[in-house]
């Protein structure tokens, strides 16, 4: 059984890579014209691609970055309300979010784990989701700072705007 999930999970896991990666082709192919500089893809990359079966790319490493940059999630944030409390906070989960977000201090207070029994008989992945939507996730990281609502991942710091991941 266990041979069977661990089965499905990898062709779940290479069909999501893959559909991401194309749609990010897509979007670099059809709408955004990057300039082309020499670069070399490193043989781990190129051993990973051919793994997936997925196409090389003729785009630089960077400007690949900075494409996906523009979608990854904590560069942006999002006022909102607290799942818990329902007062105001500023987050990276947009309001629509499915999973409950709570103020990180009433997470580090209040925030125990549900239980969930694994069932076997039924496909992991929906089980998964289940429990992950009854999950709290805090509404931001970072510790010991001072007029920095409007920050993600930023640390013993003091009058910081719009700023992420730093210390």
């Amino acid at each position: 059984m266990l041979e069977i999930i661990n089965t499905t999970i990898l062709f779940y896991l290479q069909t999501k890579i893959k559909l991401f990666l194309l749609s990010i082709w897509n979007i670099l192919t059809n709408i955004l014209l990057f300039p082309l500089f020499n670069f070399c893809f490193m043989s781990s990359e190129l051993r990973i691609r051919s793994l997936f079966a997925m196409p090389t790319l003729d785009i630089p490493p960077l400007k690949r970055i900075q494409c996906l940059g523009a979608f990854f999630p904590q560069w942006n944030l999002y006022k909102r309300l607290c799942d818990k409390t329902g007062k105001d906070i500023i987050s990276v989960f947009r309001p629509d979010c499915p999973y409950p977000v709570w103020h990180k201090d009433e997470w580090f207070k209040n925030a125990n784990p549900p239980k969930a029994v694994f069932d076997s008989n039924q496909l992991f992945f929906p089980q998964a989701e289940t429990l992950f939507k009854q999950c709290p996730i805090p509404h931001n990281s970072g510790a010991t700072n001072e007029n920095c609502e409007y920050t993600d991942d930023w640390w013993q710091s003091k009058n910081c705007y719009l700023s992420h991941t730093g210390l």
